[in-house]
C-alpha cells in the first residue's frame, strides 16, 4: 500500500481540487513572508508528534477490522462544494459497503451525487453507473489492498472509506501525519466515543471510535487547508454488521437489461504526480 496518508477517505478529493482551482485565481496572495513562515513552520513540524493514546487507539481499531473476516457497514457522508460565488453548499451521500478477506467486495453510492454501484471479486472490478446505466470492467486480480492500489494509480480512481477496508488501517491512516492528539470521550449520536485528531501537511482530519472491545470506527472528518474555503468531508457509520452472512455471489456482476459497456479510461501520466 502506498502511505499517502488518507489518501482514499475522500469520494470528492478531485471534485474539490477542481473546484478550488476554478477560484485560485480570486485568492489574494499570501502576505509578505509568509512563505518562509510557512517553510519554518514545516521545518519544525517535520518529525511526527503523535501523541501515544492516540496512536494506540488508531492502532487497536487497526487490528479489529483486520481480525474481521467479513463485515458490512453504512455511512453517512456529508462534504462541501464552493459555488461559483465561493459559498460553501453541503451534499451527501448514503454509502453502503461489504467486504469479505482477503479479495471481495462490493458496494453502493447513492445520494445528491450520481449513483454507482461496484463489485470485485478477486479477478477483476466492476462499476456501474445507475442514471446512465452504463458500467465499466477492469481486470486487476489480488487481494483488496491490491486492487484499491491498481485503480488509484493507473484511473484515479477510489471508494469512499477505502482506508478503512485495507489489511492495515493504521499505516494508510497514520502514515503522513505530522502530529495526533487524543481529545478525550465524546458522543456520535447514541455511541460514546475516544475523539482523535491528527494534522498532515495539507489537511486536518478526526476520527472518533467506540469505546468498546471492538473499537470500531464510528465517524470521520476531514479539513482541505489547502484548498479555498477550507472544504470539509465527514462520514458517520450509522451501522456496523461483524458477523454478515455473505455468499460468493454477492460479489458477481450481472448486468441489468439495457446496460452498456465501456471503457474506464487512465488518468494522464501528469494527473498521477
Amino acid at each position: 500500500m502506498t502511505s499517502t496518508g488518507l489518501r482514499n477517505l475522500s469520494i470528492l478529493a478531485a471534485l474539490l481540487t477542481a473546484v478550488a482551482a476554478a477560484g485560485q485565481q480570486n485568492t489574494a496572495p499570501p502576505p509578505e513572508g509568509a512563505a518562509a513562515q510557512s517553510a519554518t513552520t514545516q521545518a519544525a513540524t517535520t518529525q511526527p508528534a503523535i501523541e501515544a493514546k492516540a496512536d494506540e487507539l488508531v492502532h487497536k481499531m487497526s487490528e479489529q477490522l483486520a481480525k474481521l473476516s467479513a463485515f458490512r457497514l453504512e455511512a453517512e457522508i456529508l462534504f462541501d462544494q464552493l459555488s461559483p460565488d465561493g459559498q460553501k453548499i453541503q451534499y451527501s451521500n448514503r454509502f453502503t459497503v461489504a467486504q469479505k478477506r482477503p479479495d471481495q467486495l462490493r458496494g453502493e453510492l447513492t445520494g445528491d451525487m450520481p449513483g454507482r454501484r461496484f463489485w470485485y471479486d478477486g479477478r477483476e472490478l466492476v462499476t456501474l453507473d445507475l442514471e446512465r446505466n452504463v458500467y465499466s470492467v477492469v481486470p486487476v486480480t489480488g487481494t483488496v489492498d491490491a486492487m484499491l492500489d491498481h485503480t488509484m494509480e493507473r484511473y484515479g480512481w477510489t471508494i469512499p472509506l477505502s482506508d478503512l477496508l485495507l489489511s492495515n488501517p493504521h499505516e494508510a491512516l497514520t502514515g503522513e501525519a505530522l502530529s495526533g492528539r487524543y481529545l478525550g470521550l465524546h458522543r456520535v449520536g447514541e455511541f460514546k466515543c475516544h475523539h482523535l485528531a491528527f494534522t498532515q501537511d495539507d489537511l486536518d482530519w478526526q476520527i472518533w471510535i467506540d469505546d468498546d472491545e471492538q473499537a470500531l470506527p464510528r465517524k470521520l472528518v476531514i479539513d482541505y487547508r489547502s484548498l479555498p474555503a477550507c472544504p470539509q468531508v465527514s462520514a458517520v457509520i450509522v451501522k456496523w454488521d461483524t458477523k454478515p452472512e455473505l455468499k460468493a455471489d454477492d460479489f458477481k456482476f450481472e448486468p441489468p437489461p439495457g446496460a452498456t459497456k465501456i471503457d474506464m479510461l487512465p488518468v494522464e501520466p501528469e494527473q498521477q504526480d
